[in-house]
């Protein structure tokens, strides 16, 4: 949760936002929501092991 702040922040946004957005414009359609989101340590670890090894040394 703490990496997703600083993620969030670095990019001027608060995580969850856009899955508020997508709710709010949802209940306004008419549409059903399906909340289907993926845990965020799956997603990190899954851009992790896609980076190089020179790509690790940067960051």
């Amino acid at each position: 949760m703490k990496l997703q702040k600083k993620i969030g922040a670095d990019q001027g946004t608060k995580p969850g936002t856009e899955m508020l957005s997508a709710i709010e414009k949802a209940e306004k359609t008419g549409a059903h929501v399906a909340l289907i989101d993926r845990d965020f340590q799956v997603t990190l670890e899954r851009f992790w092991n896609k980076m190089s090894f020179f790509e690790k040394l940067k960051q």
